[in-house]
């Protein structure tokens, strides 16, 4: 007894010592920024401090492939070494519980590409949860016909800007990527490689791009991409051939901010492209374009009013162009879609951020996007809350109400194209599907933002990573360490009758 008593108070001062540099106590919402140099590192320790936290990570994503070309697969990135990943799923077109496995994985090494499929089914909502943050895709591996494909590529810090990126390129004959630097400081190197026998390999390096610009390359193998920086900068790939829908990012990965690039790349069909600007607040915006190695130039300038859009159409495509609002408390969200000028290819897929707060979320509570034309013909929200009642309003209206956790919905806009404003009672996610099953679109995480830790990629041979530093234990890791070590000492001393 006096055994247990004595570990209950050096437990007890163990927790009372244990304070940031300013004094305050460990909490579940600021244990990362207390103690940055234990993220990603110490999930146990979290777990144990703060029982009852799910340390799982889920993300949601759906496939619409009614046209049944059977050429859908889903892409995942690993990030961390031990990384465990179960993709759950249902099948029907709507009202269905992602609640069956589909695949599974484990223990797998970080910076690997793992793929699944063909997706042969017509309709699918996935939820994929995994001990580790991923990144993953949805995608068609090489379809001939249509080549509606084109997005900004989720980094490893899971938004949309970063050093390291993962995508898989569908067609080596219309593959094409950009860089682009969002930043006025130059990015000293950027190194390209592609996945060949089971190992990354170095398809090129660029270097000195210059701030506030880009720059493009093709991809010559149907295969996995690496993109490696030693700066932030944002990636954009796609295909060139009919081009469609993908939305456009800031300078700090969000989609919804006073200034957003979105490129237009170019299409064989030459008829142009169309930018959709969303108000998520009033906003006067200039639309500026860079081609090439060219100064910036005024494209043109407008206005728009919150929850609604403005369509610029035809512009010239082969451009970044680059939206900045007059001041920074004005907010816009930006898509790309295809011109309908002489036709009407304007598929793909994308999940589409909600703006709550006017700031991207993802989940969101409200979501304003634009559709466009013929192939794009559903609308998937994907509910991780039950009694979660979702409202779409729009050219086709439609209200949905969940019963089960992890339920899908699904709505048939056929050509009824034009803008949507969709509204949950509870944070959902949404895409905007095409039905001819070759989509390409990134996916992101339900998760407490305590937990998200800064990637740490496995380090690439062709690259020389800094070395790490020696290992010291600060005060706040030996308190942690006693305090964990007292836990199981207490529970020990229980079981075993002291």
């Amino acid at each position: 007894m006096r055994v247990k008593l004595i570990l209950l108070i050096v437990l007890i001062t163990t927790l009372s010592l244990i304070k940031a540099e300013d004094g305050s106590f460990i909490t579940q919402s600021n244990f990362n920024q207390k103690f940055p140099d234990l993220v990603g590192k110490e999930f146990q320790v979290k777990k144990d401090l703060f029982d009852g936290v799910d340390t799982d990570y889920v993300l949601y994503a759906s496939w619409n492939d009614s046209d049944n070309r059977n050429q859908g697969y889903i892409y995942i990135y690993t990030l961390y070494d031990n990384t465990n990943i179960t993709v759950y799923y249902c099948t029907s077109f709507s009202g269905c519980q992602m609640n069956s496995v589909l695949t599974s994985w484990s223990s797998v090494s970080a910076d690997r590409p793992l793929s699944y499929g063909p997706l042969t089914g017509n309709y699918y909502f996935f939820k994929i949860v995994s001990n580790y943050p991923i990144t993953c895709e949805l995608a068609t591996y090489d379809y001939s016909s249509y080549r509606d494909a084109n997005r900004m590529v989720l980094s490893t810090n899971l938004n949309y800007t970063g050093t390291t990126f993962y995508y898989h390129a569908h067609n080596a004959n219309y593959e094409q990527t950009w860089i682009i630097n969002p930043n006025s400081n130059i990015v000293d190197t950027i190194q390209v490689y592609y996945w060949s026998n089971n190992t990354w390999n170095l398809y090129n390096t660029y270097t000195n791009l210059g701030g506030d610009s880009y720059l493009t390359f093709h991809c010559n193998y149907a295969t996995f991409y690496k993109v490696v920086s030693t700066s932030n900068i944002l990636v954009w790939e796609g295909r060139l051939f009919n081009q469609n829908m993908g939305i456009g990012a800031s300078p700090e990965g969000t989609t919804v901010s006073n200034i957003i690039y979105c490129p237009a790349p170019y299409d064989s069909y030459g008829n142009g492209e169309k930018l959709c600007i969303a108000g998520i607040t009033d906003a006067s915006y200039t639309v500026y374009y860079k081609q090439g190695s060219n100064s910036w130039a005024v494209q043109t300038t407008g206005t728009v009013s919150a929850n609604s859009i403005n369509v610029l159409q035809g512009l010239p495509e082969n451009r970044l162009y680059k939206i900045v609002t007059s001041n920074a408390n004005e907010k816009i969200q930006v898509q790309m879609l295809a011109s309908t000028v002489g036709r009407t290819w304007d598929g793909g897929s994308e999940m589409i951020p909600g703006h709550d707060n006017n700031v991207s979320t993802n989940p969101g509570t409200t979501f304003i996007f634009r559709y466009g034309h013929s192939y794009q013909r559903s609308i998937a929200c994907l509910i991780p809350t039950p009694g979660t009642t979702v409202n779409i309003s729009g050219p086709t209206s439609s209200s949905y109400t969940s019963t089960n956790p992890d339920e899908g919905f699904r709505i048939n806009i056929s050509s009824n194209q034009g803008t949507y404003i969709i509204t949950a009672t509870n944070p959902i996610y949404v895409v905007a599907e095409t039905n001819l099953g070759d989509q390409a679109a990134y996916f992101v995480y339900r998760t407490e933002p305590w937990l998200t830790p800064t990637p740490t990629v496995s380090p690439t041979p062709t690259l020389t990573p800094t070395p790490p530093p020696v290992p010291t234990l600060g005060i706040t890791s030996i308190l942690i360490l006693i305090l964990t070590i007292t836990s199981f000492m207490l529970i020990s001393y229980r079981k075993s009758g002291f």
